[in-house]
């Protein structure tokens, strides 16, 4: 039965079987104060810690053993969450990088602040206009419009510093343009093998197979010999299926990073070359500094053999095979 709960999740979890949820995936509070809001305001230092351990605390509490959990973070206050999820008993597995082109920044223009401060007009050299977001929207209602995806145009005047000092600190600011969120992967901690937690409780493990970025197939050699790639019917009549290709059919390995094209990317198509994407679009400039490159022969790496004989051990040669596609870097990544 699927069921949504609408209510403080750490009163409710509280009253939640222990040892009976089998993941948890959850955007907390990030701690930055977001637009004055009474929310995310968590404290300061090791006062956020003490916040999260309260919901941590029953979040694991009611997971199984072996059971994952997500929560979204901000890069400036990311080590108090993950701080606080090892603290209650997690294990940390991984950091998951949710990078995209969306941001707005938030900095201080220093040489404004310095001719403010001393009482001065800026002289006006022209005016912009700037897609920007409201707290409120049209309707009164209250709704925040970023939450809603409504968007506003801001007018803005383009200045010039009148003071000495503030032409001193012309174009310094005060902080980046935000273009990442990290994502805590932590697990709860099991007895015995992996394997073993699986067959008991379900979980333990992470379904990689559901989680691969897809691509271009690999060829396949015929029965008859030679080559072919999926859905080519050959002279023969043979017609290869998902089934006769290796198992990098299914697509690539998940990566740790997950890319989002620019909200105002345009796409016509089904083919990265069908998008038209923004100047900020972290796929796109992705894209642009790698360069085409096509997938070569078979990918040889290595792993240690025992026993070892140095320090590392001795490695024998292991090969993988190829994607046989060409694209630039972003097709490593899931794109949203």
């Amino acid at each position: 039965m699927k069921q949504i709960i609408l209510d403080d999740c750490v009163a409710r979890m509280a009253e939640m079987e222990e040892n009976s949820i089998d993941a948890v995936v959850c955007d907390p509070p990030y701690g930055l104060k977001f637009m004055g809001k009474e929310f995310d305001d968590l404290g300061h230092g090791e006062q956020q810690e003490v916040w999260h351990k309260k919901w941590f605390a029953q979040a694991f509490r009611v997971l199984k053993p072996g059971g994952h959990l997500l929560a979204f973070g901000g890069a400036r206050t990311y080590h108090r969450l993950a701080a606080a999820a090892e603290d209650v008993g997690f294990e940390i597995r991984d950091q998951i990088m949710w990078i995209y082109g969306s941001g707005f920044p938030k900095s201080l223009d220093v040489s404004k602040a310095i001719d403010k401060a001393a009482g001065v007009e800026r002289e006006v050299v022209g005016t912009y206009t700037a897609r920007g977001f409201s707290e409120t929207s049209p309707t009164g209602d209250g709704r925040n419009q970023w939450a809603a995806g409504e968007v506003v145009n801001k007018e803005g005047r383009r200045t010039v510093p009148t003071t000495d000092e503030a032409k001193q600190w012309d174009g310094w600011g005060t902080a980046l343009k935000p273009a990442h969120e990290p994502c805590v992967l932590a697990r709860k901690p099991f007895k015995g093998t992996v394997a073993n937690n699986v067959l008991e409780h379900g979980v333990g493990g992470i379904n990689i197979d559901e989680c691969r970025v897809e691509g271009a197939y690999s060829s396949v050699t015929k029965p008859n010999g030679g080559k072919t790639t999926l859905g080519y019917m050959n002279d023969d009549g043979w017609q290869p299926t998902k089934e006769d290709f290796p198992a990098n059919i299914k697509g690539r390995f998940p990566a740790n990073i997950i890319l989002t094209h620019h909200p105002e990317c345009e796409y016509s198509g089904t083919k990265v070359e069908d998008w038209k994407c923004h100047p900020d679009c972290p796929v796109r400039i992705l894209d642009e500094q790698s360069g085409e490159r096509k997938s070569g022969g078979t990918v040889r790496g290595s792993e240690p053999s025992n026993p070892a004989t140095n320090v590392y051990g001795e490695y024998k040669r292991v090969t993988n095979k190829p994607h046989n596609d060409k694209g630039g870097a972003s097709r490593f990544f899931y794109c949203a």
